[in-house]
């Protein structure tokens, strides 16, 4: 894993010692044993009348009981993509205006850490997040949360997302980290849906269940992210669940766009919700128009993409 940004300031530190195990120590509320076998049950001594039940999702869907980690738990992670794709040009009448071969990659570091859980659920996580590096796309921006550390803390309602533990984050910051981590106070959406793939039946992912499986590029678009249960598993002497995955979506570059079709597969861990290993690779057509020299040229061609996740649990 990359090193993180050094110019970091005191609340920064403070939460990468966190992350380090430092703040092991964090509670939790009724046991949470990090072993699948060992289910919680919702609605348990505590909960106010005005909290929302996170056993329930909208219009009333009964979440699947899922198991629940072990306050202090932590994750190291690693988010790459990469595509190689070969380009023709042809102008308005047909004729070939030029032909090119092009390349292109996006790469993030996170870290991130289990701070305390509930009856039900997880009910905050600090986040550490890393450099976002782009190479090769036009118009891709840095993400405000580069090098920045955060937490998120709920029990059932919107959660809060507070800077280095302390403020509340800017706007801007907030709503990149809720993307990922807004179910925080709530059953994790990506475990939930795996567990209502167990017929054998693909799952369709909803955008939370998307971000937590492939985490947050706001310039990709998703049409699609399926998964369907494969296996129980151990990694790492943790529970893990083994889905296949299929996706479908675009991502734009300039005034091109380039629409991409990828399966393969993840691991996740049972009770974090986290992606141990994800590999997906598939094929990626380019559309779109460009202007040379005062001729608009429509794109036209063909290439190859991959997504990755790794991580290690501890």
């Amino acid at each position: 894993m990359r090193r993180l940004g050094r110019n970091v300031g005191f609340g920064m530190v403070a939460l990468a010692l966190a992350l380090s195990g430092t703040a092991c120590n964090s509670s939790s509320t009724g046991g949470g044993a990090d072993d699948p076998s060992g289910k919680r049950h919702r609605g348990g001594p505590g909960r106010s009348d005005d909290e929302t039940d996170p056993g329930k999702v909208e219009g009333g869907e009964a979440t699947p009981d899922l198991p629940l980690p072990k306050a202090g738990v932590q994750g190291e992670e690693n988010r790459s993509l990469g595509a190689e794709v070969s380009l023709t040009f042809e102008t308005a009448d047909g004729s070939t205006g030029g032909m090119s071969e092009k390349s292109f990659s996006l790469a993030e570091d996170r870290r991130v850490m289990v701070e305390t859980v509930g009856e039900a659920a997880v009910t905050k996580v600090s986040v550490l997040y890393g450099k976002r590096e782009t190479k090769g796309l036009e118009g891709w921006s840095p993400l405000p949360t580069e090098n920045n550390g955060y937490t998120v803390e709920g029990t059932g309602s919107t959660p809060k997302v507070l800077q280095n533990g302390k403020n509340p984050a800017p706007d801007a910051e907030a709503k990149v980290v809720a993307v990922e981590y807004g179910y925080v106070g709530s059953p994790h959406p990506l475990l939930a849906s795996i567990a209502r793939s167990r017929d054998g039946g693909a799952q369709d992912l909803d955008a939370e269940g998307q971000a937590a499986l492939l985490g947050y590029n706001p310039e990709i678009k998703i049409a699609q992210a399926q998964v369907t249960f494969d296996a129980d598993e151990e990694v790492n002497g943790r529970s893990s669940v083994a889905v296949a995955v299929s996706l479908k979506g675009s991502l734009p570059d300039g005034t091109l766009n380039y629409e991409f079709d990828l399966t393969g597969s993840a691991h996740v861990d049972a009770t974090t919700g986290w992606i141990t290993d994800l590999s997906l690779q598939g094929q990626l057509v380019p559309t779109g128009k460009v202007k040379v020299k005062n001729r608009e040229l429509t794109a036209s061609g063909k290439g190859k993409i991959s997504m990755k996740r790794t991580s290690t649990i501890k």
